[in-house]
């Protein structure tokens, strides 16, 4: 293993990285992946400290060595990322968050297969902020990433920005319309939601044959 992924780091990469143990980047993500599945909490979280740890060079890493369901199998390359993602979202370890954040959006961009690509999303959707508005945004025009691309613009708070710059756009395609069209309409939704069940209920966005 450690052959093949010695070929997915730039050159000089895994000599510049390393732990406190002096592993290099390739060597972490290496030992990491030999202990999955985890066979308690204990080895999980040890585990899964250790790959956050390596940032976006690590969840690059893993995520590069997905293949085509009919290639392969990725449970244990799904069940890294995942578990990555659940550690650096955990309050006590939200500082390894963002170049894990980082580390997916970049995996996402390289990635050829569709299903993979997803999968890549769902976990993005966990750690994403507003500040990854514009990154979403560009997947609105995707068949396959475009629903989660619009959750992501729909749920994270502070992108109503970023909608409002993607409207005033001449160009946008009749698929991005309805879509933005579609994300204001939630975006009122939780606001009325926020405000109050009565405002809820006679908001257009909460019962759609209702008027505002």
């Amino acid at each position: 293993m450690l052959g093949a992924l010695a070929a997915l780091l730039p050159a000089g990469a895994a000599a510049q990285q390393s732990d406190a143990r002096q592993r290099t980047t390739e060597t972490i993500v290496a030992d990491g992946l030999a202990q999955l599945p985890a066979a308690d909490a204990k080895v999980f979280n040890q585990v899964m400290g250790e790959l956050a740890a390596t940032g976006s060079k690590g969840v690059e890493m893993i995520a590069a060595m997905l293949v085509p369901a009919d290639k392969g199998k990725n449970a244990t390359f799904e069940y890294a990322l995942n578990g990555v993602v659940a550690y650096v979202t955990d309050p006590a370890h939200e500082a390894l968050r963002d170049d894990v954040r980082k580390g997916l959006l970049a995996a996402i961009d390289r990635c050829g297969d569709d299903a993979n690509r997803a999968f890549l999303f769902s976990q993005l959707q966990f750690c994403w902020t507003a500040s990854d508005a514009a990154a979403m945004a560009r997947y609105l025009d995707d068949p396959y990433l475009a629903d989660y691309a619009l959750r992501a613009l729909v749920s994270t708070p502070g992108t109503e920005a970023l909608l409002l710059a993607e409207a005033g756009k001449d160009d946008l395609t009749a698929a991005r319309k309805q879509a933005l069209a579609y994300a204001f309409a939630e975006k009122a939704a939780c606001r009325c939601r926020t405000v109050s069940p009565d405002m809820a209920r006679r908001c257009r966005c909460a019962d759609r044959g209702a008027d505002l």
